[in-house]
Parts: C-alpha cells; sequence; structure tokens
C-alpha cells in the first residue's frame, strides 16, 4: 500500500504508528461507506485501502478548503507549495490571507499549509509569534511537501466526498446505515483551535449518536472519556505533542461498537 503523508495537524493521528492501529481495528469490505465526521487531516482515511463510497467531513472550511484544492487542483497545488520556502513573512501573509475571500481558493488554502507546516503547534490559528523557525534541517524536512507528494494525495482523494457541515447534523442522516463504517475524531473538550471550541460541540448529543448508528462505530479519545458508551476499548501508548520534538506519554484510547468489532475480526479471519 502506498504511504501517503498529508499535514501535521494538532489532534491528529499521524506519527507514533496511530493512524496504521486505527485502521487496523476498522472493517475494511470494498463495498462498504466509510465517513470521517471530524476529518482534520485524515490519517486515518490515508492508512487505509480506498473503498466504495468515502467521505471526509470537517466543520472548518479552512481543512475543506485545503483537501479540495489537493483533490481538484493537484499539479498547480502541488507547485506552489513545493516553491514556498519557510519563512517568517510568508507565515505572516498566511495569517492575513486564511479568511480573505477575495483571494482564489487556491490561494487560501497554500495560506492554510502554510499556518498549519510552519505553525508551533501545527493550527491554522496562529499568529505571527507562533512561526516555527526553520533553522534546524530535521523540523524543515518534517514540515516540506513536494509537488510529487500532493500529487500522491490528489490521486488517492479523487473519488472521496468532502463536506464542511456539523458533524452531528451529519451522523443524524446516517443513523440507519448499516453499510456504513465510521471513524470518529472528536475534538478535545477543552479543545480552542476548532469551530467547536470551547463547549461549542455538544458532547451528550454525540455519545447519543454515535450509539444510535447502525453500522460500525469506533471513536477516539483518551482514558475515560467514552466509556459512557458502553463500547470495549483498545489502547496505545503514544506521546501528547506541545510542540514540534516534545510532548508527555498519553494512552490514545480506541472505542468501537459490538458491529465494528464483529466486522473486523471476520475480516482478520478470512
Amino acid at each position: 500500500m502506498i504511504a501517503y503523508r498529508s499535514l501535521p495537524y494538532y489532534g491528529g493521528k499521524r506519527g507514533y504508528g496511530k493512524a496504521e492501529w486505527i485502521a487496523g481495528l476498522l472493517p475494511s469490505e470494498k463495498d462498504s461507506c466509510y465517513l470521517e465526521p471530524f476529518a482534520g487531516m485524515a490519517g486515518v482515511l490515508l492508512a487505509r485501502p480506498a473503498v466504495k463510497l468515502e467521505m471526509l467531513n470537517d466543520l472548518n472550511g479552512r481543512i475543506i478548503n485545503w483537501w479540495r484544492m489537493v483533490r481538484d487542483c493537484p499539479d498547480e497545488f502541488g507547485y506552489l507549495v513545493e516553491h514556498t520556502p519557510r519563512s517568517r513573512n510568508e507565515f505572516r501573509w498566511a495569517c492575513a490571507a486564511v479568511d480573505d475571500r477575495a483571494l482564489p481558493d487556491i490561494r487560501r488554502a497554500l495560506a492554510f499549509h502554510i499556518l498549519v507546516s510552519q505553525s508551533i503547534h501545527f493550527g491554522d490559528n496562529g499568529a505571527e509569534g507562533s512561526w516555527l523557525r526553520g533553522f534546524n534541517p530535521a523540523v524543515g524536512s518534517m514540515c516540506h511537501f513536494s509537488a510529487a507528494e500532493i500529487a500522491r494525495l490528489g490521486e488517492r482523494l479523487r473519488k472521496v466526498q468532502l463536506e464542511d457541515t456539523d458533524a452531528l447534523d451529519l451522523l443524524e442522516r446516517t443513523a440507519g446505515c448499516d453499510y456504513a463504517v465510521i471513524y470518529c475524531d472528536p475534538p478535545y473538550p477543552t479543545a480552542n483551535t476548532t469551530p467547536y471550541a470551547m463547549g461549542g460541540l455538544d458532547f451528550d448529543r454525540l455519545g447519543e449518536l454515535l450509539q444510535a448508528q447502525q453500522g460500525a462505530v469506533a471513536v477516539s479519545g483518551y482514558e475515560g472519556e467514552w466509556d459512557c458508551l458502553g463500547w470495549a476499548a483498545e489502547r496505545k501508548q503514544a506521546l501528547r505533542r506541545q510542540i514540534a520534538g516534545s510532548g508527555e506519554p498519553r494512552t490514545e484510547v480506541l472505542w468501537r461498537n459490538a458491529k465494528c468489532i464483529e466486522a473486523a475480526t471476520v475480516r482478520g479471519l478470512l
């Protein structure tokens, strides 16, 4: 399977084998429908084989615009990315341009790319003071993308549906889909870096909707966050990254409903 790399992103599952670990615990039948309601940088989708219908959803329109440019304009966007230096001036421009509707979508996508890849916390809400200096060669190579990498991502996303709607509204619509495979990676309850910042997401309602799904469902979090679902949990040791190159030990937990466990187990026996 081709190895794909998306942007490092706050709360993402890139690194420490997390995306591959989660993907290996999900069903992947070719005729299924795979959905990520909180897609972010879609690390888990990129670690899975493609299935018949795939959808990435994120309420953050900056993220979905970035994915749309990767999918629809990989050559032009890849050229811009590859030829954009790590620079405080570029970062300053990106801070001002990322939501400038007077700019073409592709320029706003480039601004988002610069904000995330050159930010000290790998988020898109940075100010000029959060620029990640590029004097360390290892840091520079970690965040730099080639046009070829964007092209590979674009090919993988070629048939993926992109939505920027509220995750709860989407889960209300999918509740009756018994063929769906849903991976849910909601923001941390105290996150201030997403459109659901600081209490904007109704976690009680999210739990109700997850339990109402007839398809296979898995949800990520940290210890105790989703024990209320009553589902079996798998655990993996990782690091919680604060800034590039640092972090503290954390246990990643994946809760799976019975259908997800059964389908993934059957796949493993075939």
